[in-house]
Protein backbone atom coordinates (compact mmCIF):
# COMPACT_ATOMS: atom_id res chain seq x y z
CA UNK A 1 0.00 0.00 0.00
CA UNK A 2 2.74 2.41 0.98
CA UNK A 3 4.66 2.20 -2.32
CA UNK A 4 1.49 2.35 -4.40
CA UNK A 5 0.23 5.50 -2.70
CA UNK A 6 3.60 7.24 -2.67
CA UNK A 7 4.26 6.61 -6.35
CA UNK A 8 0.84 7.45 -7.75
CA UNK A 9 -0.35 10.66 -6.08
CA UNK A 10 0.79 13.67 -4.14
CA UNK A 11 -1.61 14.76 -1.42
CA UNK A 12 -1.71 16.80 1.76
CA UNK A 13 -4.86 15.49 3.41
CA UNK A 14 -7.48 12.77 3.20
CA UNK A 15 -11.14 13.22 4.13
CA UNK A 16 -12.97 10.02 5.03
CA UNK A 17 -16.66 9.35 5.00
CA UNK A 18 -17.73 7.36 8.06
CA UNK A 19 -20.68 5.11 7.26
CA UNK A 20 -19.72 2.41 4.80
CA UNK A 21 -16.05 3.47 4.80
CA UNK A 22 -14.83 3.49 8.41
CA UNK A 23 -17.66 1.36 9.77
CA UNK A 24 -19.76 -1.35 8.18
CA UNK A 25 -22.80 0.51 9.41
CA UNK A 26 -24.89 0.25 6.26
CA UNK A 27 -25.17 -3.49 6.68
CA UNK A 28 -26.08 -3.00 10.34
CA UNK A 29 -28.71 -0.43 9.44
CA UNK A 30 -30.29 -2.71 6.88
CA UNK A 31 -30.43 -5.59 9.33
CA UNK A 32 -32.34 -3.49 11.86
CA UNK A 33 -34.93 -2.53 9.28
CA UNK A 34 -35.24 -6.07 7.99
CA UNK A 35 -36.08 -7.19 11.52
CA UNK A 36 -38.74 -4.49 11.76
CA UNK A 37 -40.09 -5.47 8.36
CA UNK A 38 -40.49 -9.05 9.49
CA UNK A 39 -42.13 -7.97 12.74
CA UNK A 40 -44.60 -5.54 11.15
CA UNK A 41 -44.93 -7.19 7.73
CA UNK A 42 -43.41 -4.26 5.80
CA UNK A 43 -42.88 -5.29 2.16
CA UNK A 44 -39.81 -4.50 0.02
CA UNK A 45 -37.92 -2.89 2.90
CA UNK A 46 -34.49 -3.43 1.37
CA UNK A 47 -35.31 -1.37 -1.69
CA UNK A 48 -36.96 1.30 0.41
CA UNK A 49 -33.96 1.67 2.71
CA UNK A 50 -31.55 1.70 -0.22
CA UNK A 51 -33.60 4.49 -1.76
CA UNK A 52 -33.04 6.52 1.41
CA UNK A 53 -29.31 5.89 1.50
CA UNK A 54 -27.35 9.10 1.14
CA UNK A 55 -30.32 11.43 1.52
CA UNK A 56 -31.29 13.97 4.16
CA UNK A 57 -33.44 13.07 7.16
CA UNK A 58 -36.29 15.07 5.67
CA UNK A 59 -36.01 13.34 2.30
CA UNK A 60 -35.73 9.94 3.96
CA UNK A 61 -39.05 10.48 5.69
CA UNK A 62 -40.61 11.65 2.43
CA UNK A 63 -39.37 8.59 0.55
CA UNK A 64 -40.73 6.20 3.15
CA UNK A 65 -44.14 7.91 3.11
CA UNK A 66 -44.15 7.99 -0.69
CA UNK A 67 -43.34 4.30 -0.74
CA UNK A 68 -45.73 3.08 1.94
CA UNK A 69 -48.38 5.78 2.08
CA UNK A 70 -49.11 8.84 4.18
CA UNK A 71 -50.39 6.73 7.08
CA UNK A 72 -47.15 4.74 7.34
CA UNK A 73 -45.90 5.16 10.96
CA UNK A 74 -42.38 6.03 9.89
CA UNK A 75 -41.44 8.00 13.00
CA UNK A 76 -42.43 5.12 15.25
CA UNK A 77 -40.53 2.57 13.20
CA UNK A 78 -37.47 4.81 12.88
CA UNK A 79 -37.35 5.24 16.63
CA UNK A 80 -37.57 1.48 17.14
CA UNK A 81 -34.88 0.91 14.51
CA UNK A 82 -32.66 3.40 16.30
CA UNK A 83 -33.17 1.62 19.63
CA UNK A 84 -32.23 -1.73 18.08
CA UNK A 85 -29.18 -0.21 16.39
CA UNK A 86 -27.81 1.49 19.48
CA UNK A 87 -28.51 -1.41 21.81
CA UNK A 88 -26.64 -3.70 19.47
CA UNK A 89 -23.73 -1.57 18.30
CA UNK A 90 -22.96 1.09 20.90
CA UNK A 91 -19.91 0.72 23.09
CA UNK A 92 -17.43 -0.16 20.34
CA UNK A 93 -19.43 -3.01 18.87
CA UNK A 94 -20.06 -1.43 15.46
CA UNK A 95 -18.03 -3.47 12.93
CA UNK A 96 -15.10 -1.61 11.44
CA UNK A 97 -14.05 -2.07 7.84
CA UNK A 98 -10.91 -4.17 7.32
CA UNK A 99 -7.67 -2.18 7.10
CA UNK A 100 -8.99 1.04 8.62
CA UNK A 101 -6.53 1.20 11.51
CA UNK A 102 -3.62 0.28 9.24
CA UNK A 103 -4.53 3.00 6.73
CA UNK A 104 -5.02 5.66 9.39
CA UNK A 105 -1.71 4.69 10.98
CA UNK A 106 0.05 4.96 7.61
CA UNK A 107 -1.39 8.41 6.93
CA UNK A 108 -0.51 9.65 10.41
CA UNK A 109 3.04 8.31 10.09
CA UNK A 110 3.36 10.14 6.77
CA UNK A 111 2.32 13.41 8.41
CA UNK A 112 -0.89 13.77 6.42
CA UNK A 113 -3.90 15.67 7.69
CA UNK A 114 -6.83 13.34 8.32
CA UNK A 115 -10.46 14.42 8.52
CA UNK A 116 -13.80 12.71 8.71
CA UNK A 117 -16.90 14.17 7.03
CA UNK A 118 -20.23 12.75 8.06
CA UNK A 119 -23.77 14.06 8.21
CA UNK A 120 -24.35 12.10 11.38
CA UNK A 121 -24.70 14.21 14.53
CA UNK A 122 -21.42 15.15 16.16
CA UNK A 123 -22.15 13.36 19.43
CA UNK A 124 -22.88 10.10 17.64
CA UNK A 125 -19.78 10.41 15.43
CA UNK A 126 -17.56 11.21 18.40
CA UNK A 127 -18.93 8.33 20.43
CA UNK A 128 -18.48 5.81 17.63
CA UNK A 129 -14.93 6.92 16.82
CA UNK A 130 -13.95 7.00 20.49
CA UNK A 131 -15.49 3.62 21.20
CA UNK A 132 -13.57 2.17 18.27
CA UNK A 133 -10.33 3.68 19.56
CA UNK A 134 -9.64 5.77 16.44
CA UNK A 135 -10.86 9.27 17.34
CA UNK A 136 -7.35 10.59 17.96
CA UNK A 137 -6.31 9.83 14.38
CA UNK A 138 -8.50 12.65 13.05
CA UNK A 139 -7.34 16.26 12.92
CA UNK A 140 -10.82 17.45 12.05
CA UNK A 141 -14.29 15.94 12.29
CA UNK A 142 -17.00 17.48 10.12
CA UNK A 143 -20.56 16.66 11.17
CA UNK A 144 -24.00 17.26 9.73
CA UNK A 145 -25.11 19.49 12.58
CA UNK A 146 -22.13 21.84 12.14
CA UNK A 147 -21.21 21.28 8.52
CA UNK A 148 -20.65 24.85 7.37
CA UNK A 149 -18.45 25.93 10.26
CA UNK A 150 -16.30 22.84 10.11
CA UNK A 151 -16.15 22.99 6.33
CA UNK A 152 -14.48 26.39 6.49
CA UNK A 153 -12.20 25.17 9.24
CA UNK A 154 -11.04 22.29 7.11
CA UNK A 155 -10.24 24.53 4.17
CA UNK A 156 -8.03 26.67 6.40
CA UNK A 157 -5.59 23.79 6.70
CA UNK A 158 -4.04 24.48 3.34
CA UNK A 159 -6.35 26.31 0.90
CA UNK A 160 -3.96 25.81 -2.01
CA UNK A 161 -3.05 22.26 -1.20
CA UNK A 162 -4.62 19.02 -2.25
CA UNK A 163 -7.21 17.05 -0.42
CA UNK A 164 -8.60 13.58 -1.05
CA UNK A 165 -11.90 12.11 0.09
CA UNK A 166 -12.78 8.49 0.51
CA UNK A 167 -16.27 7.58 -0.68
CA UNK A 168 -18.41 4.47 -0.44
CA UNK A 169 -20.43 3.16 -3.37
CA UNK A 170 -23.52 4.30 -1.46
CA UNK A 171 -23.87 6.89 1.25
CA UNK A 172 -24.60 6.36 4.87
CA UNK A 173 -27.55 4.45 6.21
CA UNK A 174 -29.30 7.83 6.59
CA UNK A 175 -32.12 8.53 8.96
CA UNK A 176 -33.93 5.45 7.74
CA UNK A 177 -31.35 3.37 9.49
CA UNK A 178 -30.74 4.97 12.84
CA UNK A 179 -33.82 6.92 13.76
CA UNK A 180 -32.55 10.27 12.60
CA UNK A 181 -28.91 10.26 13.71
CA UNK A 182 -27.65 10.54 10.16
CA UNK A 183 -28.74 12.97 7.53
CA UNK A 184 -26.77 12.56 4.35
CA UNK A 185 -23.47 11.08 3.32
CA UNK A 186 -21.98 10.48 -0.07
CA UNK A 187 -23.72 13.70 -1.19
CA UNK A 188 -24.21 17.22 0.09
CA UNK A 189 -21.86 17.71 3.02
CA UNK A 190 -19.21 15.22 2.05
CA UNK A 191 -19.15 16.00 -1.66
CA UNK A 192 -19.07 19.73 -1.08
CA UNK A 193 -15.30 19.45 -0.70
CA UNK A 194 -13.38 19.94 -3.91
CA UNK A 195 -10.98 17.01 -4.04
CA UNK A 196 -8.08 16.27 -6.34
CA UNK A 197 -8.93 12.58 -6.14
CA UNK A 198 -11.33 10.19 -4.46
CA UNK A 199 -10.43 6.86 -2.91
CA UNK A 200 -13.12 4.30 -3.70
CA UNK A 201 -14.00 1.84 -0.97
Amino acid sequence: MRNSMENSIDYDAVVFDMDGVIFDSERAVMQCWKELAEKYQIPDIEQAVLSCTGTTMKRTREIMLETYGADFPYDTYAKESSAIYHSRYDGGRLPMKPGVVELLTFLKDEGKKIALASSTRRQTVTNQLRDAGILDFFDKVICGDRACVCHRGLLQWNPRGSCGKTAPDHGAGSAAGNGGDAGKSGSGVTQSFRSDFIFKS
